[in-house]
């Protein structure tokens, strides 16, 4: 193949045209191998899998793709399965599980298939130590409390950080896994201000500020507060949706009680962390009481963030939250 038809191959991709991916498969099969230095040296399958992109997965695999194929990234490389557990998205990963992809350690931990990973750690113990994409170990995938006591019995290090993002299995868990991350917490789990207010843990909140008032100006992602170095951005980033301070925690997670803790504190209801405000957060996370609570406490609308300059109107609009942002257009 040639560099115009791998260029041509991975743009049909990205915009998910199926029928374009088809044809060009079908005039060059080993595109389907191709990988792209621009994407971590991915094949196009694990790309798709990012995206959720259930057709072209389909056409993909048709085409030859390895349903195994990881990228070649420095931390460890990522599956197309990976993926899927990592979103906890079923119906990703149902279908590739039917094309036979393969259960390893990690994705049996993010699959909450504790008798397959039993099964994996019977044959070798060291596998709870293995380091998998992004340099995670298999505690950060557990998507079950069982899954979870099974690898802490077995000698997982419960606040081992992963290699590229820095982050512990409980800060990874903040994406959807809460139960999970209640658990290693009651386990002796670190941890911080920016976990409590997410979890709506009020009484470590208000310990960490009593202890340290600083907190409340606290940034995630950002020195003296950041929690670990990270080469690709703290998982924090990912999982808490960027810079954000605490109360801007509280506020996109929906924390009506954390917020009114915060406040009495002394965080500002207009003040900007990574160059957005509170009032920002909540209605791109489609937060809609939150957002009302924050208008009726001072929240200014027609705030504009400092990178793209939109108002919470925007934000709410670009993160599809029809419904936060019919509402806003209602105070203009």
């Amino acid at each position: 193949m040639d560099e115009g038809q791998r260029s041509e191959f991975w743009a049909a991709v990205q915009r998910s045209d199926t029928e374009r991916v088809q044809a060009l498969l079908a005039a060059e099969p080993a595109l389907a191998a191709a990988t792209n230095p621009d994407w971590f040296d991915a094949q196009a399958l694990v790309n798709a899998a990012t995206r959720a992109d259930l057709a072209m997965i389909g056409v993909l695999l048709e085409g030859g793709a390895d349903i195994n194929a990881k990228s070649r990234w420095w931390a460890g490389g990522w599956s197309a399965l990976h993926h899927a557990v990592d979103r906890l998205n079923t119906a990703l990963a149902q279908q590739l599980l039917e094309h036979c992809a393969e259960i390893d350690v990690h994705s049996a931990a993010g699959l909450g298939r504790a008798e397959r990973l039993q099964g994996l750690l019977d044959a070798d113990p060291a596998l709870v130590h293995l380091r998998g994409p992004d340099g995670i170990l298999p505690l950060h995938f557990a998507s079950t409390i069982e899954v979870a006591d099974l690898l802490l019995q077995r000698g997982a290090e419960i606040d081992a950080r992963d290699l590229d993002h820095g982050g512990t299995a409980a800060q990874w868990m903040l994406r959807g896994r809460h139960d999970v991350c209640r658990f290693l917490i009651a386990r002796g789990a670190t941890t911080d201000i920016f976990m409590d207010c997410a979890l709506g843990e009020l009484g470590r909140v208000e310990q960490a500020l009593r202890r340290d008032p600083r907190l409340l100006y606290a940034e995630t992602c950002t020195p003296p507060f950041m929690p670990a170095p990270a080469p690709g951005d703290h998982i924090y980033a990912y999982v808490l949706a960027g810079r954000a301070a605490p109360l801007h925690v509280a506020a996109r997670r929906g924390r009506r009680d954390v917020v009114d803790l915060l406040l009495a504190h002394g965080a500002e209801i207009n003040a900007k962390a990574g160059g957005s405000t509170p009032l920002h957060g909540a209605a791109f996370g489609g937060q809609l009481e939150m957002v009302r609570y924050l208008l009726s406490l001072g929240a200014d609308p027609a705030i504009r963030d400092d990178e793209h300059h939109g108002t919470p109107l925007g934000w709410a609009e670009h993160g599809g939250r029809t419904e936060v942002a019919a509402y806003l257009r209602t105070l203009e």
